[in-house]
């Protein structure tokens, strides 16, 4: 409202959620800086409602819930008009993009030996479909029984930091504190 000389009064809307996204379980931020009105925000739902609120003139309000998707994608939300006083302001809309969770596979190379010969097991981290940094990657890995990690180990990465353990003799690899760029691939060999 920081055009007007004007409060605005009986601020109200209704906002439905699009599918996949709902009100968080403990909605911590369903917050209102408006003066007054009911801010409806029941966890697990996905309606938003605020009514009887008011803005005073050449001022600004925000309204803050947390919100939970229960998958990944762009999800679109668009509101429904919000209306005061001072007449229709029309809707709001923003997008929130839900990453998917990095893939992670493993494969031996090859997959068939003789006894006392050496394979190459290769674990592969798939953030490419994801807009945002992996940090923190960690997995642990026990081999089963009859085979260990050879001497010399060979371990390497392509991962950004992070430690990998892989002593010779040993039947347990270990990778933590890894990160993985957005878009990228990275292997632990």
């Amino acid at each position: 409202n920081t055009n007007s000389t004007v409060d605005a009064t009986a601020l109200a809307f209704t906002n439905t959620l699009p599918t996949g996204l709902v009100v968080a379980a403990t909605p911590n931020s369903a917050t209102t800086t408006a003066t007054g009105g009911t801010l409806t925000a029941e966890p697990a739902s996905s309606t938003i409602s605020y009514t009887g609120g008011t803005v005073a003139a050449s001022t600004s309000a925000t309204i803050s819930i947390d919100v939970t998707a229960n998958d990944f994608g762009d999800f679109t939300n668009l509101t429904g008009e919000l209306s005061s006083n001072l007449g229709n302001s029309g809707t709001a809309s923003a997008t929130l993009r839900v990453n998917p969770p990095p893939g992670f596979s493993k494969i031996f190379t090859p997959d068939s030996i003789t006894v006392g010969s050496t394979s190459t097991l290769i674990f592969t981290i798939d953030n490419s479909g994801s807009t945002a940094n992996a940090a923190n990657i960690n997995f642990s890995n026990t081999l089963p029984d009859g085979v260990t990690i050879a001497t010399p180990a060979n371990a390497s990465t392509t991962a950004t930091g992070g430690t990998l353990t892989a002593d010779n003799g040993s039947d347990t690899i270990s990778y933590t504190g890894g990160n993985i760029t957005a878009g990228a691939t990275a292997t632990i060999t």
